[in-house]
């Protein structure tokens, strides 16, 4: 969908018959943006699925603070919160920083309303680290959580937004 729309404006700005060929231009780059990042998204997300790739520690509390702060500087309107003891470490693969980015960057980007807000918890309890990411928004529709469980498939007409909580549900 989105090259269709890459495509249908280049079309209309190479024949001369855009209103606006500075506008179209514009969407044209921002359009081109999206697919490149979605492109990095499923480039991760093969990595992750194929690749066996070594664990290392990380600091839950500082990844979680760093990862909160960036959303807020993207997303202002945002309130974003961590609730992380400081002895929180794990041994994970390095995508791990990059599924809770994913999930951050979810949360605060589909809110539906005008006080966005998005939790951290991390929670350690024998030998046990659990992580959740919850927010006020509209929630994940029955459809894509179906898929994200492997209770569906992908089809034409049953298929997820994005890539995005494919790499968080890995």
């Amino acid at each position: 969908n989105e090259m269709s729309v890459v495509l249908g404006h280049a079309e209309m700005t190479a024949e001369g018959t855009a209103d606006d060929p500075v506008r179209l231009a514009e969407r044209i780059l921002d359009t081109g943006e999206d697919l490149v990042a979605m492109a990095d998204k499923e480039r991760k997300l093969v990595e992750l699925l194929t690749e066996d790739p070594d664990k290392q520690r990380i600091d839950l509390g500082y990844a979680m603070e760093e990862l909160a702060e960036r959303s807020r500087s993207a997303h202002p309107l945002s309130e974003i919160t961590v609730d992380c003891p400081p002895d929180a470490t794990v041994e994970a693969v390095p995508q791990l920083t990059d599924a809770l980015a994913e999930a951050i960057e979810n949360a605060a980007l589909h809110a539906d309303h005008d006080d966005p807000r998005v939790a951290l918890t991390v929670t350690h309890e024998d030998g046990t680290v659990r992580i959740a990411v919850r927010d006020n928004g509209p929630g994940i529709p029955e459809s894509e959580r179906r898929i994200l469980s492997g209770d569906d498939e992908i089809t034409p007409l049953r298929h997820g937004s994005g890539l995005g909580l494919r790499l968080v549900g890995q």
